[in-house]
């Protein structure tokens, strides 16, 4: 919990400094694109005080993992089930906002005047697709939780958490597991439990398109004839949100699915990957500050004030 605290203070104090730095009067020449950044920013504060509010916790175990958090583990069944749907929303939500954010430097390159007039309508349309994405993911979460009345992991969860998934009403968690648990199969491990299984490759596949659509457009945009000192630095910045997510989420989420599916149990590695995770929103918009100039330059006439005036 100390640890959260200090990422959303952080993540609070270094994003409200970049919607600061956007909405300023020397980044007007950024136009509509500082709608998508100051939305980048306040999704990413969303999601560090989301962190600290609900205390997400990551189990691996031998073939599965489960994901809880101590906040909603006993609340009202709908209640916690809708907020582990809204974290699992938001661990892929940078990878939407990325998609738009490449997408629509890739149309200012080729059709400047089509989306400098149709930006509100192209945000609507952006807006809907984003709920679309959203319930797929929704229905991933749902494929997997008719799995929480296996109690496959009730001997973990009551070593190391006192969880107890006998109890009624059961506990809100979100459980994945490769195969069937005892109970449900003659021996340990003999059947595939195929709903977790596709969940999580639907997941990866989500998370994949994405990043190679942000490749293609990041191509496209870096091989255009208007590519100028602007753009190199818009480029620059996109570059870097693309990176962050993809070490700071993407990478851990693999290590926290693939490696259960070895069958050996790997402790508190899930916790870890978990607290890499939980970085993501404070480094982001400080790198997107440092990868461009103008922000920089701000940021240092800023300090230079300060120590004039001391």
């Amino acid at each position: 919990q100390a640890l959260l605290s200090i990422f959303a203070v952080f993540s609070f104090s270094a994003n409200c400094m970049l919607i600061i730095l956007v909405a300023h009067s020397s980044s007007r020449n950024l136009g509509n694109y500082r709608v998508l950044l100051c939305t980048f920013a306040v999704v990413d504060i969303i999601i560090s005080l989301f962190h600290l509010s609900i205390l997400p916790v990551f189990v691996q175990a031998e073939f599965g993992f489960v994901i809880f958090a101590f906040q909603t583990l006993y609340l009202p069944e709908k209640l916690g089930y809708a907020l582990n749907e809204f974290y699992c929303i938001l661990f892929y939500e940078p990878f939407i906002l990325l998609t738009f954010h490449f997408f629509y430097r890739l149309m200012s390159m080729f059709r400047a005047e089509a989306v400098q007039s149709h930006f509100w309508k192209g945000l609507g349309i952006a807006i809907v697709l984003n709920a679309g994405t959203a319930l797929m993911i929704s229905a991933d979460v749902w494929l997997i939780y008719p799995e929480i009345h296996e109690n496959f992991f009730a001997e973990v969860l009551m070593s190391e958490y006192e969880i107890d998934l006998c109890r009624i009403p059961a506990p809100n968690l979100i459980p994945v597991h490769y195969i069937v648990s005892q109970q449900h199969a003659p021996g340990h491990g003999t059947g595939l439990n195929w709903h977790s299984i596709f969940s999580m490759l639907s997941c990866g596949a989500t998370i994949n398109v994405m990043i190679i659509f942000n490749i293609y457009c990041a191509k496209s945009i870096s091989m255009s004839d208007a590519f100028r000192n602007l753009q190199v630095q818009l480029l620059r910045a996109l570059i870097v949100q693309f990176t962050i997510p993809v070490v700071f989420c993407v990478l851990p989420f693999c290590l926290i699915v693939l490696l259960p599916a070895t069958g050996i149990g790997f402790g508190q590695t899930g916790n870890i990957m978990g607290f890499v995770v939980f970085a993501f929103p404070v480094i982001d918009p400080i790198c997107v500050i440092l990868a461009y100039s103008r922000f920089r330059a701000l940021i240092t006439r800023f300090f230079r004030i300060v120590m004039k005036r001391e």
